[in-house]
């Protein structure tokens, strides 16, 4: 049985929706179920650990999964918009137009990346360490996903091959309908 993303969605909502409203009709109506709600609140509301100075609680998660959410879609909202509504106006193949919407989505991630960790109260100085662990990382078993996605922002940027071109591998051909940072994607014509 497969189940639509939407209805995924819709389930996750509403237990998130449920959960919430434990928590806060929990403190007013706590007695009446026997102080489970209260007894959740807290559980919820206190921090089991701290990075640095900061508590890491069940808000302070679900906070920065709803932002990272918010995140990639306004990126993919940006990328749409600049590839629909902006660069069609621009003397640009559509390649081209892909390629400059794709890194504007990409550069509007990664600020809104660092902006929103500097809000959710992270020190931004403490990335120094974490490039150095990912500068090892890369070195010791990371190297194909860095070169597939150094080679899709080449392929974005130079565009040897651009959307809409045929290719051919072997006996099979296909459209390239789609271009990203790791993958390219071509719809076999049959």
């Amino acid at each position: 049985m497969k189940i639509s993303r939407f209805r995924l969605i819709t389930f996750f909502a509403l237990s998130l929706l449920m959960l919430v409203a434990v928590v806060v009709f929990g403190s007013w109506y706590g007695p009446a179920f026997g102080g489970v709600g209260l007894r959740l609140q807290n559980y919820l509301s206190e921090p089991p650990f701290r990075m640095g100075g900061l508590p890491i609680t069940f808000f302070f998660h679900l906070k920065a999964a709803i932002f990272f959410v918010a995140l990639i879609l306004v990126s993919h909202f940006t990328m749409l918009l600049l590839q629909k509504r902006v660069l069609t106006y621009m003397p640009l193949a559509i390649g081209e137009q892909y390629a400059v919407a794709r890194v504007i989505s990409y550069l509007v991630f990664v600020l809104g990346l660092v902006v929103g960790l500097q809000s959710l109260g992270l020190n931004l100085s403490s990335l120094v360490v974490v490039g150095g662990a990912l500068g090892i990382g890369v070195g010791l078993g990371l190297q194909a996903i860095v070169s597939n996605f150094v080679a899709g922002l080449i392929l974005l940027l130079e565009q040897p091959i651009k959307l809409g071109d045929r290719i051919e591998v072997g006996i099979k051909y296909g459209d390239i309908v789609q271009l990203r940072g790791r993958s390219t994607w071509v719809r076999n014509q049959r």
